[in-house]
């Protein structure tokens, strides 16, 4: 098995390694990295991804490796806690728009598409981070309160459904 791998540019308390099977594209820096298929949850409102968008997300997710990350397994299996910990600790630490930070808020996009409630809200706080490193963009606020106001979730994403609340 042939696995890419990188160091992410942006660490400055920690690098971070990620490796993939998949999807060329998503190493390095440069406008490609940034018309990638991870820079989907800061380019794209959320009412606009698709079943195929979605699919395409989880076949990538699945095909990383973030090492050095101990709780990114657990993550990628859809486990809400360890997800929403590795993407708010590689936001503080990279920044919102590094690949590792990428990967884990692709990550949460999933979460939010089988229900959880609290991916969203993370997405839209490292939105609004992105905005304040980036005053000139107009469009990061607007896709983070699309984020906070997302539409009903679809078909569970990581291989279950939502819990519902007993009340």
């Amino acid at each position: 098995m042939d696995l890419r791998r990188t160091m992410v540019e942006g660490c400055d308390r920690q690098r971070c390694r990620i490796g993939s099977r998949l999807a060329p594209g998503m190493h390095g820096s440069g406008p490609e990295r940034h018309r990638g298929p991870l820079s989907v949850w800061r380019r794209r409102d959320p009412a606009s991804l698709t079943g195929n968008d979605l699919s395409r997300l989880l076949r990538l997710v699945g095909s990383t490796a973030m090492w050095g990350e101990p709780r990114w397994t657990a993550a990628r299996r859809g486990d809400p806690a360890a997800a929403i910990a590795v993407a708010l600790d590689h936001v503080r630490r990279c920044g919102a728009d590094s690949t590792a930070s990428d990967l884990a808020m692709c990550n949460l996009v999933l979460l939010a598409a089988a229900g959880d409630a609290t991916a969203p809200v993370v997405i839209a706080h490292a939105l609004a981070a992105l905005a304040r490193r980036r005053p000139g963009d107009a469009a990061l606020p607007a896709l983070a309160a699309g984020w906070i106001r997302r539409p009903p979730p679809g078909r569970a994403v990581h291989g279950r459904r939502p819990r519902r609340r007993q009340g």
